[in-house]
């Protein structure tokens, strides 16, 4: 088991898929209070810096990145949104809290080989934050830094 993400007392943690199962599952655990959810659809990439909402991806990952990440709520493991610029053409390598509201994510688009950067809301606006800028799916030209 690997813990993913962390806030408070509050852990995501990514259990190894079992035999015949496609993915690993992810349970949410209060430390101090006991499990809070579990599910075998997501998994948990970080909590929001007040604890309300997490960044998730799609449990079973293959290739380079995610096709697609998602706000979900943190105390329920509900999806609020999906985040999809590419289709299936590309993928994210990663994303970053960048206040309780916004979620920076860079983006790979494998079809047009160039990068971008997006500022997503948790209300699920998104707009491109930076230039895009071409190259492989190897250059990650926007590094963010660690969340907060």
């Amino acid at each position: 088991m690997d813990a993913t993400a962390m806030h408070g007392s509050v852990v995501a943690l990514k259990d190894p898929a079992q035999p015949g199962q496609e993915a690993p599952c992810t349970r949410v655990v209060d430390l101090e209070e006991g499990p809070v959810w579990n599910s075998c659809d997501i998994a948990v990439q970080s909590f929001s810096p007040d604890g309300t909402l997490a960044l998730v991806e799609d449990a079973y990952g293959s290739g380079w990145g995610d096709p697609r990440l998602g706000i979900a709520d943190a105390a329920t493991g509900e999806v609020l949104f999906w985040i999809n610029p590419h289709g299936e053409q590309g993928g994210f390598p990663t994303g970053v809290w960048e206040d309780a509201d916004h979620v920076v994510v860079p983006s790979f688009n494998s079809v047009g080989q160039n990068w971008r950067l997006f500022r997503v809301s948790t209300t699920g606006e998104v707009e491109q934050a930076g230039p895009s800028v071409d190259g492989d799916d190897m250059l990650f030209p926007y590094v963010p830094p660690a969340n907060p």
